[in-house]
């Protein structure tokens, strides 16, 4: 069993753009766009989560904050 079409990963440099291709083409461009775009929403959301969670340094004054 193969893995999911749209999550599928090229192994090497040379057959990667081959592959991207065929993954956009089997899957669908709508499809990969979102995936991609969910993937960014998520990395993007992270640091923000942190932020408000209060934990960290202050910048002015480099003091502990949380």
């Amino acid at each position: 069993m193969g893995a999911p079409r749209a999550l599928h990963v090229a192994t090497s440099n040379r057959t990667g753009r081959r592959e991207w291709a065929r993954v956009v083409q089997l899957a669908g461009v709508a499809t990969v766009m979102r995936y991609i775009a969910i993937v960014l929403l998520a990395a993007l959301a992270v640091p923000r989560a942190a932020a408000q969670s209060g934990a960290g340094t202050d910048i002015i004054s480099g003091r502990v904050t949380g």
